[in-house]
């Protein structure tokens, strides 16, 4: 019975994927026009990555960096379990500057995610390793960071 059900599945699968229609055009945040993934969209050359301006150092309490203009950001502790630090957008300049109510300590690591996205022409599903800046970090039950940085004595 089993092996019967195995068969079917992968009969259906097999079905599945040699009936389909292909990939579908995807919607761009930055246009309403749909472009499929063999044509990027007029945008993909101008990618900017998040990027923290480094080194950063104990006590600082300006962080400043880039990333693709209009985006809303948010600087954690990824050393705290995501304790959120500040929150900002870049500019239309392509820059950002988060102003801290505690300096930062050493030995913490920083990191740079995004805020909400609602209201913008952005879609999370937008941000792909083309976004990642020079240390991009995954922590479970944290989250995903573009970009993080070590502070620095």
């Amino acid at each position: 019975m089993r092996f019967k059900v195995t068969l079917l599945l992968l009969v259906i699968t097999v079905f599945l994927t040699c009936c389909s229609p292909g990939p579908t055009p995807s919607v761009s945040p930055l246009a309403s026009t749909l472009y499929s993934p063999s044509v990027p969209p007029p945008w993909a050359d101008h990618v900017s990555a998040f990027r923290l301006d480094k080194p950063i150092r104990s006590g600082t309490t300006r962080i400043t960096g880039s990333g693709p203009a209009g985006v809303p950001i948010i600087l954690v502790d990824v050393t705290f379990g995501g304790l959120v630090l500040a929150t900002g957008d870049v500019d239309q300049n392509g820059r950002f500057v988060l102003e801290l109510d505690q300096p930062l300590e050493a030995r913490h690591r920083i990191g740079l995610t995004l805020g909400n996205l609602s209201g913008t022409p952005w879609e999370s599903v937008e941000f792909d390793s083309k976004f990642y800046g020079g240390e991009p970090m995954s922590v479970p039950l944290v989250g995903f960071f573009f970009d993080t940085c070590l502070v620095g004595e």
